[in-house]
């Protein structure tokens, strides 16, 4: 028997060793990576639907009563899970997380604490909780964050079980997988999300991460739709937000201008909606956690009670049901012709005010609400209410060109592809991406109007870009996460400024000539910096490597340690007990005598000469009359211990011994500005050592690059060195006051258009003022154009 079970695990261990390889390969993983994510956010799907269906039921059980009833059933409940949304968030996993969070991951930061289990946990009881209170959220965003959750606990899942160790690179490729993955789940659009991922998340996209991110949203794709049809009617897979578009002559060449100013109002109101959601979270970053989500959540209940503002907001409707109404391929102005028609016509009427207003009040409501919600400190997107803001908008324009342009073509205006170019371009204008292009086609299963949608997009990219960065990028800026901002394609500034221009020169540094002392001052000055340069010499400054700070406290530790202080101390107890004993005793000149030589960390001999007599009687005057062993427990007083640190900081230590890097990163000081953006972005830099000839001279690192790029993107010019601001104001004379200096200093800043980062985000006045003459002349276009279109 115990044979035959050896030979079991002989077999077991011998095919094991054959099976783990194939079943830790990428494909496998990618493929339970897409359906484990697909399942979750489907779980969620159900959960959302039958929280809302339970809420909604609530409330018209409670509202057949008594009208306070109702009042109490519709806010209670919408009260209640935005708190209890935010406390599980906060309680469980408090590192809330969403685009930014994952962009700056993947640019090589590394923030384990956003990728653990706990905050899985933390991200999908959150997101359940709170998407059925009706709130103008969505669930793309805490999607994105759960897919590179998931993407990073399956490789070490796999890489335990082999005992496989993959580096950081290979978890950072997977998680942008998940990133991919996450998108798909969302609106089932897999190439849309591959796409999205890659605009959102890279600067710089490997190709060999393509294949993932598409191979893994393929079968996310299947598994979703495969579950949406085991659960419900549908004989057939249909897409998110299907439409029915006519296939023959859709719209008439004339049309294209509609469509492109369309999209050009998508891009304004884009950059408008980043600048209040902007506003909104420096004015929050002030307030209490709990008073600011109970009042936002109160203020919700309230404008979307079903009795007051519910017939304006939808609160009754789901965000999928008014987008497909939206999408709806008739005339709103026009008489129904069917059911649906009529219906979806009924919706959108009021008694006191026509549909267009109507449809005014629902963008208003959701662009103001939106930018609020998306603040609050639970899990939330925001890609569905831009969805729906654009929608509405497009719906709108649409509407209202029908009746005061009935003629514009000889086809028939239909106002649904207005608003799918505006779902579109609002919403590519919002995060500054052109994938959302596709998205919109695959959630709606149709390509018709594929020439209007990319055109509404590029031209409202391109507005959307001069006026403000994306909402991204401003939630990296909000929370000072470490990431570097795109450069414009058409900015020459870039190829203009060198990195001189902006270097920190006033470094902190090494040399080969530093004492222990000289090394724990520099420690001690330098609290928040993690690494060091290493020069050969104060004089010719030659850059040698660098040492990291963890190596020079370590090396402080060990040299000023406990062990070898009480060496010492030890041997200065016994020479002082022999010499004590040798004048007891009277021998003063001995005779015989026994040498022992012994080396203390100073590296001096030190001799201590013993009689052997005296050494048998100093051993048996320490034991007593208890044969035990002699005690050294001793230490130095705080005169001798000051000297002997004092002996022991002024060495000069050995560094060879110490961890150097021989090859930082360097770079000339006449590098271009876009030379350093393709460096930092490409090889995921935090820093980099400046040289001329060798020589060091100064040092650039990520913030010192994000101001100089974010100069370069908003005014063009050469950004002003920190060294040299710092040297202006210490050359103002005496009876200039510091007042009047940095008045003077904000003219000179604006006459030479140099850049402030607080102008860029503080004050977005200042860059749309940069776009006057450029708009003037626009706008003096588009009139010239709409007089011969229209006479």
């Amino acid at each position: 028997m115990h044979n035959f079970v050896k030979f079991v695990h002989k077999i077991k261990l011998k095919y094991a060793r054959k099976m783990w390889p194939l079943i830790n390969n990428d494909w496998i993983i990618l493929i339970v990576l897409g359906a484990s994510v697909a399942v979750l956010s489907f779980a969620v799907d159900v959960a959302v639907s039958a929280l809302n269906k339970a809420r909604l039921h609530l409330y018209t059980t409670a509202a057949e009563t008594n009208i306070f009833a109702g009042i109490a059933s519709w806010v209670l409940p919408i009260v209640g899970m935005v708190i209890l949304s935010m406390i599980i968030s906060q309680r469980i996993s408090p590192y809330a997380a969403g685009i930014s969070e994952i962009k700056t991951i993947l640019r090589g930061v590394v923030l384990k604490e956003y990728l653990t289990l706990k905050t899985l946990i933390s991200k999908l009881i959150g997101l359940t909780v709170v998407l059925p209170s009706g709130l103008p959220i969505g669930k793309e965003g805490p999607f994105v964050h759960i897919g590179g959750i998931v993407a990073t606990l399956w490789c070490k899942l796999f890489a335990l079980i082999s005992h496989d160790d993959k580096n950081q690179n290979y978890y950072v490729e997977m998680v942008a997988a998940g990133c991919a993955v996450g998108v798909t789940c969302t609106f089932g659009s897999p190439i849309g999300g591959v796409l999205f991922s890659i605009e959102v998340t890279s600067v710089h996209f490997a190709l060999r991460n393509y294949w993932r991110g598409f191979f893994s949203a393929v079968f996310s794709a299947i598994v979703f739709q495969l579950l949406g049809i085991l659960t419900s009617n549908y004989d057939s897979v249909k897409t998110f937000s299907p439409t029915e578009f006519s296939l023959k002559s859709p719209y008439a060449l004339q049309e294209l201008l509609a469509y492109a100013i369309l999209g050009i109002l998508c891009g304004l109101f884009g950059a408008l909606f980043v600048i209040w959601h902007k506003q909104v979270c420096v004015f929050i970053t002030r307030k209490n956690q709990y008073i600011y989500p109970l009042t936002v959540a109160t203020l919700v209940s309230a404008i979307t009670f079903p009795e007051a503002g519910g017939s304006v907001t939808k609160s009754l409707i789901t965000s999928k049901n008014i987008l497909d109404e939206l999408f709806s391929n008739f005339t709103w102005s026009e008489a129904p012709e069917n059911s649906y028609q009529l219906n979806v016509i009924s919706q959108w009427s009021h008694e006191n005010f026509s549909i267009y207003f109507a449809l005014l009040f629902f963008i208003l409501y959701t662009f103001i609400m939106s930018g609020i919600c998306i603040t609050l400190p639970v899990a939330c997107g925001m890609f569905t209410p831009v969805l729906l803001i654009g929608a509405a908008l497009g719906r709108l324009f649409g509407e209202l060109l029908v009746i005061y342009f009935p003629n514009v073509s000889s086809l028939k205006i239909v106002p649904g592809s207005y608003a799918l170019v505006g779902a579109a371009a609002f919403s590519g204008a919002a995060t500054q991406t052109v994938s959302t292009a596709v998205i919109v086609f695959e959630l709606t299963g149709q390509i018709v109007y594929m020439v209007p949608v990319l055109l509404g997009v590029a031209l409202s990219i391109v507005i959307a870009t001069y006026m403000y960065p994306s909402i991204y990028d401003v939630g990296i800026y909000l929370k000072r996460l470490p990431f570097l901002p795109n450069l414009l394609p058409t900015s020459s500034a870039v190829h203009k400024v060198c990195v001189r221009d902006f270097m920190l020169s006033d470094l902190k540094y090494l040399t080969l000539q530093f004492t222990y002392k000289e090394i724990k001052d520099l420690l001690d000055s330098t609290k928040k910096m993690r690494t060091f340069p290493l020069v050969d010499s104060r004089e010719s400054f030659v850059l040698i490597g660098t040492v990291e700070r963890r190596d020079l406290e370590l090396l402080i530790e060990q040299r000023l340690c406990d062990e070898e202080r009480r060496k010492v101390a030890r041997h200065c107890k016994l020479k002082r007990k022999f010499n004590c004993l040798n004048t007891m005793h009277g021998k003063t000149d001995i005779a015989s005598l026994t040498k022992r030589d012994d080396i203390d960390d100073g590296g001096k001999s030190v001799k201590i000469l013993i009689d052997p007599g005296v050494c048998h009687a100093a051993i048996k005057l320490l034991r007593g009359k208890r044969k035990h062993k002699v005690e050294f427990d001793c230490d130095l007083n705080s005169e001798e211990r000051e000297q002997w640190e004092e002996e022991r900081m002024n060495a000069v230590p050995n560094y060879k011994n110490l961890a150097i890097d021989y090859a930082p990163f360097q770079l000339v000081h006449t590098t271009t500005l876009f030379r350093a953006h393709a460096v930092f972005s490409l090889l995921s830099l935090q820093r980099a050592y400046i040289t001329n000839c060798g020589r060091l001279v100064g040092m650039v690192n990520l913030e010192n690059l994000r101001e100089a790029v974010e100069g370069a993107r908003l005014f063009g010019g050469s950004p002003m060195s920190a060294d040299t601001e710092r040297d202006e104001l210490q050359s103002v004379e005496k009876n200039v006051s510091v007042k009047s200096y940095w008045r003077q200093k904000k003219r000179r800043r604006c006459m030479n258009t140099t850049f402030n980062k607080a102008q860029l985000f503080v004050y977005p006045s200042r860059a749309i003022s940069q776009l006057r003459q450029p708009l003037h002349c626009l706008n003096d276009v588009i009139a010239v154009t709409l007089k011969l279109w229209l006479f």
